[in-house]
């Protein structure tokens, strides 16, 4: 029974260690843990300013750039008239290339039209010329068997 219970104590005092270790990380988790959460709220705190600065600088920005835009009215009045001019101008050229794009197309019909006429006329040549062999052969043959018969009469 004394070395039941040494046996049970050994175990408790192996938990024991364990249990200690794995404190010791979760407590070294724990740590790494503040220290990046008190990296990010620095960033945090440099992106807000970051921010209200680049809030500042854009509210400047936009106050500039509204004073040119009332400024240029006059000019971008212009532009607009010079802009609906090469729009009409480019709507022309789309439309005469659209016509090109369907001349294109026929003309690719007509090609693949004309490459499958070329292959038709090719197989047929090809059954012409193998129809002229074999009559070749059948009037040579008829030949030399007619050739036969008078030399054997």
């Amino acid at each position: 029974q004394l070395t039941t219970i040494e046996e049970n104590m050994a175990a408790a005092q192996h938990d024991a260690a364990a249990l200690e270790r794995e404190q010791s990380r979760l407590k070294q988790q724990v740590e790494m843990m503040e220290a990046e959460k008190a990296n990010l709220e620095k960033k945090v705190e440099e992106v807000e300013k970051a921010r209200v600065s680049n809030q500042a600088l854009m509210a400047t920005e936009v106050k500039r750039l509204t004073g040119q835009v009332v400024g240029k009215t006059e000019e971008n009045s212009q532009l607009l008239q010079q802009l609906t001019t090469i729009e009409e101008k480019m709507a022309a050229k789309e439309s005469d290339v659209a016509a090109l794009e369907r001349e294109k197309a026929l003309l690719k019909q007509k090609v693949e039209a004309m490459k499958a006429e070329e292959l038709r006329l090719e197989s047929l040549l090809a059954e012409m010329e193998k129809a002229k062999a074999d009559n070749k052969k059948l009037v040579q043959g008829e030949v030399k068997r007619l050739t036969q018969t008078v030399l054997s009469s």
